[in-house]
């Protein structure tokens, strides 16, 4: 119950006191509650029927579009069907066409048709026949001509060689009659004793036939006995000398009875001796004289002042470059240290005394010297090709200094290996031109049979390479 004066409404008075204009207002009330949810669900709504209506259309387009697919291939096949039996009702009529034609055809018409077959396989190969008798006919047509054609070229060629050989002859003919006539002119001076003349004529005629003679080695092959007593180092360089002039002297007869065997089957007989008769009294004694004189070493001047090794001591030894002098060594056989050691020193002075000992008619050095005195000698050094070539650029198989002067070429050469075989009789015959095992063996056999005192001597007594000092040792020992 209410207190006496209070104006509190009650919830009971509240209700039954309401009026239409409440219910509005809370229907307006919960009607912003819940508007935005009814608009979300009726835009949902909206979407999930759009979806459902593009869904529809996608499958009625997807359903239109097999349908005209479904056509095309239904009309695709009706068609090749069509194509196919109506080739096929072709085929079967034309077959039947050709079945009904075969029918009407004879048991006499197949066997024409047949013969008509074989006459036309029996042309064929008799055709290829044809073809392949004329193929061969045309080879043989063509081979024969070949053969005619060779035959006139080497009878062509056989006629060439027969005006060549005519040419020749005429050439040999007037030769026969110009050596004839010098013969004759030789054997008038002879018989004149006009030895001067006749021996300029013989050379001459000589030089024709490839050959030399030398009536100089003759003469003094003949005097090396009329000297004087000598010392043992004369002694050897003559027997060293006397050995090569035997050489040339035999070579020289050699030569003349060359000449005197084509003069007597050319039907000249021409007493030949008469030519070794040919003196010449002053220049025999003066070469002479000079093969009883030793080469002397000449030793190197003392210097007041040490001087290193290597340094030079000439003015053109000053003037050259390391190259030069590496190029002389490797020339020389020595190894290109590009300074003038004492091995390049001595190999300088083994290869004047190879040259002089080599008996060339115009010495390339005029001393002894172990150095290099003028640009005459450098030029000589530097130009003498590799240690083992010989001047020629032949590999002889050089390996000092003094083998590659002393004997550089093969006559020279040859004529050491006759010397040697005396002392090894497995070289003779045997002389290659070349320093070969048989030579270098020979050499090392040749110094074991030295005297004790001439092998005291020897810095290479145990090598098989010579030196100027093994040289003449070997020379004396095996003559």
């Amino acid at each position: 119950m209410a207190k006496p004066g209070s104006t509190e409404i009650t919830s009971t008075n509240h209700v039954v006191g309401r009026t239409p204009w409440d219910f509005l207002s809370d229907a307006l009330r919960t009607f912003g509650i819940l508007a935005p949810l009814i608009i979300v669900s009726c835009l949902a709504v909206y979407v999930i029927l759009q979806f459902q209506a593009a869904f529809r259309q996608t499958q009625i387009d997807n359903q239109s579009r097999l349908e005209v697919i479904n056509r095309a291939y239904k009309e695709s096949i009706d068609n090749i069907n069509l194509t196919y039996k109506d080739r096929m009702v072709t085929s079967g009529d034309t077959l039947i066409k050709t079945y009904d034609t075969m029918a009407t055809v004879s048991s006499a018409q197949v066997d024409q048709i047949k013969k008509l077959f074989q006459i036309t396989a029996d042309a064929t190969s008799a055709a290829e026949e044809a073809r392949k008798k004329a193929g061969e006919e045309n080879a043989k047509a063509i081979m024969a001509a070949a053969e005619q054609l060779k035959t006139a070229k080497a009878l062509e060629v056989q006629q060439a060689e027969l005006a060549q050989t005519s040419r020749r002859l005429e050439v040999r003919t007037s030769e026969f009659e110009r050596i004839k006539k010098r013969m004759q002119e030789l054997v008038k001076l002879a018989n004149a004793e006009e030895w001067e003349g006749a021996i300029q004529g013989l050379n001459d005629l000589l030089s024709e036939f490839g050959l030399r003679f030398d009536s100089e080695a003759l003469s003094k092959l003949a005097k090396l006995s009329e000297g004087d007593d000598q010392t043992e180092e004369a002694a050897a360089d003559e027997e060293i000398a006397a050995n090569q002039i035997r050489s040339f002297a035999n070579t020289s007869r050699d030569n003349l009875e060359l000449v005197q065997q084509w003069l007597s089957k050319n039907g000249l007989d021409v007493p030949v001796a008469l030519f070794l008769r040919a003196k010449y009294l002053e220049q025999q004694k003066k070469m002479i004289q000079e093969l009883k004189m030793p080469i002397v070493e000449v030793p190197r001047p003392q210097q007041s002042i040490e001087m290193p090794e290597g340094t030079p001591l000439t003015p053109i030894e000053r003037r050259m470059p390391a190259t030069v002098i590496r190029s002389i060594q490797q020339n020389l056989c020595v190894p290109p240290s590009g300074a003038f050691d004492p091995q390049t020193r001595e190999a300088i002075q083994q290869a004047k005394f190879g040259a002089v000992r080599s008996g060339a008619a115009t010495a390339p050095f005029d001393n002894v010297e172990d150095r290099i005195v003028n640009t005459v000698e450098a030029q000589l050094l530097s130009n003498s090709k590799a240690c083992n070539l010989d001047s020629e650029g032949v590999d002889r198989g050089y390996r000092t200094a003094f083998e590659k002067f002393a004997f550089a070429d093969i006559s020279r050469l040859k004529l050491l290996q006759s010397v040697l075989a005396v002392c090894d009789p497995n070289l003779k015959g045997r002389e290659s031109g070349v320093f070969d095992a048989a030579t270098r063996n020979a050499i090392r056999l040749a110094k074991s049979k030295l005297s004790a005192a001439r092998s005291s001597q020897l810095a290479d007594l145990n090598s098989d390479d010579l030196s100027y000092k093994s040289y003449r040792a070997i020379a004396l020992a095996c003559l």
